[in-house]
């Protein structure tokens, strides 16, 4: 394994503690393990059931609340010969810093921006305004009000629309909500609306932009704390699941010159810090792209698609933060595409039937070089525990 650190002994090298082991979290402790093993990895995890935390990578220790998590986080960093460094992985978790964000810097490393700056950019209507005000296209959005939403207010609508809410928090995960509404009609949406301001009372209208699930490019950066891009990664969505909605389930390096150039214009406005990254949709019919919506303070849901390309931004993030110089590098002589193997074979199922699985993506999924979000030889024990409980639920369903 080539050893990219330099200035500081092995066993000088501080812990790195991940919140969170699921999605983004475990992309987070492969690419830190895969780097150099001999760095020690804690996850600080709530739901101890999840695949990823079977992990062998890392020492998973359980938390209840979020003073209790405050609690174990500034005991562990007090045993600790050297200041740990701190990977967020959720909104929950960058929430969760912003409320103790005094106490959390005293004994963890971590680039981040201020709390003005990841309120705005997590609020949608926030967000919104500052894209407008600094000239990024975005679709036509309207903000709705519990109190003041009728048909009034829907008239200037563009549809099909999406509905979220402003801040997507617990209450819209316990609802059972799924991550955005779509609607064809203005009908539809009053309907919907009914049900969903019993859980929100202001929620974001938003133009749909035509175009398939290929059509959505993402844009992955990190900042040090004087506000330089380190580094960037660009790449498309290949699919989604639930497609058109949902969350990336497989995903290739692709670079876009616009969409590079309006990430570092985007975040440099605001000086940031730490990870960020944007997601874009090109618009079907005008080729045009439109920003639909940032991440902050944390790596993104397929960032691990960086590491397996050769940029491994976790770690530059560890060697930023201690002030470590760090190669960056791109080892693979192929480009690699992620596929989150829990999810991406039911798009691909979901896709087939409605006739609309490109012949040229089902060759790449088959042919081209790729990794997964599970399955891994260096680490099995996910990927078993996925198996596993499928299979539990299959056989509880049949029999």
């Amino acid at each position: 394994m080539v050893n990219l650190i330099e200035q500081k002994n092995i066993e000088n090298l501080a812990p790195a503690v991940v919140l969170g082991s699921s999605y983004t979290g475990y992309g987070v402790i492969r690419s830190i393990a895969e780097f150099d093993s001999n760095i020690q990895i804690v996850v600080f995890e709530r739901e101890i059931f999840r695949p990823e935390a079977k992990t062998k990578l890392a020492k998973i220790v359980r938390f209840n609340n979020e003073y209790e998590l405050i609690e174990k986080l500034v005991a562990f960093s007090l045993k600790q010969d050297y200041k740990p460094v701190l990977f967020l992985t959720s909104d929950w978790f960058v929430s969760f810093f912003m409320n103790w964000r005094d106490v959390i810097i005293k004994y963890y490393h971590i680039d981040l921006p201020s709390n003005k700056i990841i309120e705005k950019l997590l609020n949608k209507d926030k967000f919104c305004k500052f894209a407008r005000k600094h000239n990024f296209k975005i679709p036509n959005t309207t903000l709705l009000n519990k109190k003041d939403t009728d048909q009034k207010t829907l008239e200037g609508m563009k549809f099909p629309c999406i509905l979220k809410p402003i801040w997507r928090d617990n209450k819209w995960k316990k609802a059972k909500f799924p991550k955005v509404f779509i609607f064809k009609e203005k009908n539809e949406l009053l309907e919907k609306l009914n049900i969903v301001f019993k859980i929100h009372d202001c929620l974001i209208a938003q133009e749909w932009i035509p175009g398939a699930d290929s059509d959505i490019y993402f844009s992955l950066v990190y900042y040090d704390n004087q506000s330089n891009m380190l580094s960037e990664f660009s790449g498309r969505k290949i699919r989604q699941f639930p497609i058109k909605t949902g969350s990336t389930s497989c995903a290739e390096l692709f670079k876009v010159p616009f969409i590079i150039e309006e990430t570092k214009r985007f975040f440099d406005i605001i000086n940031y810090k730490g990870f960020g990254s944007l997601e874009f949709k090109q618009h079907h019919n005008t080729a045009e792209y439109y920003i639909i919506e940032p991440t902050v303070g944390r790596p993104d849901h397929q960032s691990y698609i960086a590491t397996i390309n050769g940029l491994n931004m976790p770690i530059l993030a560890y060697c930023s933060t201690l002030g470590l110089n760090f190669k960056k590098r791109f080892k693979n002589s192929k480009p690699t595409i992620w596929v989150d193997d829990q999810f991406d074979p039911l798009s691909l199922v979901i896709l087939f039937f409605k006739r609309k699985l490109r012949i040229g993506d089902l060759i790449k999924y088959f042919f081209q070089r790729k990794k997964f979000r599970f399955f891994n030889f260096k680490d099995l024990r996910p990927f078993v525990f996925l198996i596993r409980r499928a299979c539990i639920i299959i056989w509880n369903k049949v029999f």
